[in-house]
């Protein structure tokens, strides 16, 4: 993040800070018996004190003042004289006029130049407790605003994508650069959570994250994906931030985020290739070791059905193994994506996968806009993966929901504890498996933009649901 914008946005409001009062008076005593009784009334201010408006100005150019407390009544500027000088050279800085007697003339010219507040001189506990509760609130209410502003600049003209949040997450405004990257416009995202802008299948993950935003108030930096007005997926690096008024209630939340570059994305995918590696070649190693056992036995006692059957299971999985490794392998290649119909897909799985007793079920006609070959990749695998796990002489459904299509079987189905691990590199629930199949089906769904959520069917099996696919009647 900006180093600057890092330190604005992470900077509480400063009521804490000390006060800095100039008290302007050609009454000595009174300036002095105010400068005491203030700074009895609030510990965090100090008071300096000047005898005419002329050093008064000087004083300004000098020293930085968070409010002024000036009489009407002096030379050689009077105080609304002062006051205008003061408006010119200094905004809005709080400036509170005093007069000997009240006057309605005096009180309407006073407005018209803009003063703060305006009293009767007065003496007494309650006066000056009174007088120095309201600079600590015209200050207090300044420096919020100012910081408030400067957010805003920083905001607006930051280089990179950031998000103004309300204090439940609720977005209240995004710069040009998220509105570039989101494809929303400022009305459209308002109001959004940040979980409508990430995948389903990681909203869980950004629950927590949220959580502990809100439950610590500090920091959280995270990666995820996040999905665009159009539907496109894009990688990208958060650091939110919760800024917290003086009694510690949150009362806005900064996002900055980034798409990762191509060189991060590089390295994620070298990332993705070592744990391929790594995974494979343990895998490998078994059907490896146990087909040199077999051939030795073959050497040593001849060629039986036991041993010339584990070589042909060995070199099977070798075969699997490399199969699947080829696939994953091109997952990163372009899509050709076309209308194509889940039914011929499934069909086509049919022909291509030993189905034995299971019965294959599509119920749909639906037709998605898809890569075929990816998207029948993804198909075989599910439909594998009932096959294999679930029940004898089962039943495989594939069928539409509201924004995608499910595969379904009624087999025993999997524990919610493993539901995410199914998807690892290399996680199989059976010995002859590659464990290969599900992350083959997360890679094509996660190119084509699709979600997927592993879920239970009626009868207690596994359920798939891909979700936000495009399909015809969107097309």
């Amino acid at each position: 993040m900006n180093a600057r914008l890092q330190s604005d946005l992470e900077r509480q409001p400063a009521q804490t800070e000390t006060i800095s009062i100039l008290v302007v008076d050609d009454e000595q005593d009174y300036v002095d018996i105010t400068a005491t009784h203030i700074q009895r009334q609030q510990k965090d201010v100090t008071v300096s004190t000047v005898e005419d408006s002329r050093t008064a100005i000087t004083r300004l150019e000098e020293t930085e003042v968070d409010c002024i407390i000036s009489v009407y009544d002096m030379t050689p500027l009077t105080g609304i004289e002062l006051l205008r000088k003061v408006r010119e050279d200094y905004g809005d800085l709080p400036f509170i006029l005093l007069t000997a007697k009240g006057s309605e003339d005096l009180a309407s010219q006073a407005i018209s130049a803009g003063v703060s507040d305006y009293y009767q001189k007065g003496f007494g506990n309650d006066y000056y407790e009174k007088l120095a509760n309201r600079v600590t609130s015209l200050v207090k209410k300044r420096r919020e605003k100012q910081g408030t502003a400067s957010r805003r600049t920083f905001f607006d003209n930051a280089p990179f994508a950031a998000i103004e949040w309300d204090s439940q997450l609720d977005a209240v405004q995004l710069n040009e650069t998220a509105r570039e990257i989101l494809g929303y416009s400022s009305t459209e995202f308002e109001g959004c959570s940040l979980k409508q802008i990430v995948p389903e299948s990681e909203r869980d993950t950004v629950q927590k994250i949220v959580g502990n935003l809100l439950a610590e108030k500090g920091t959280q930096t995270h990666k995820t994906e996040i999905v665009t007005n159009n539907g496109k997926r894009i990688s990208c690096q958060w650091r939110s931030r919760a800024c917290t008024d003086e009694s510690g209630e949150i009362v806005a939340i900064y996002s900055q985020f980034h798409a990762l570059s191509e060189y991060e994305e590089l390295k994620l995918k070298n990332q993705k290739l070592n744990r391929l590696v790594s995974v494979v070649s343990h895998d490998l190693r078994n059907p490896v070791q146990s087909l040199s056992l077999s051939l030795a036995a073959v050497e040593q006692n001849g060629a039986d059905e036991e041993n010339i059957g584990r070589c042909r299971r060995s070199l099977d999985r070798i075969e699997a193994l490399i199969d699947d490794l080829l696939t994953i392998g091109k997952q990163d290649g372009d899509l050709n994506t076309q209308l194509i119909g889940l039914e011929t897909l499934v069909d086509e799985c049919r022909e291509n996968i030993e189905v034995g007793p299971a019965t294959v079920i599509c119920t749909t006609e639906l037709k998605i806009m898809a890569d075929p070959g990816r998207a029948l990749q993804l198909l075989e695998n599910l439909i594998s993966n009932a096959i294999k796990h679930g029940a004898d002489s089962g039943i495989i459904r594939i069928g539409t929901i509201e924004n995608g299509f499910y595969v379904e079987d009624d087999g025993p189905g999997i524990p919610p504890e493993k539901r995410d691990t199914v998807f690892e590199y290399g996680y199989s629930r059976t010995t002859t498996g590659t464990g290969f199949g599900l992350t083959i089906v997360q890679e094509v769904a996660k190119d084509h933009g699709w979600d997927v959520v592993l879920t239970e069917s009626k009868e207690g099996g596994a359920r798939f649901e891909i979700l936000d696919v495009e399909t015809a009647e969107q097309s």
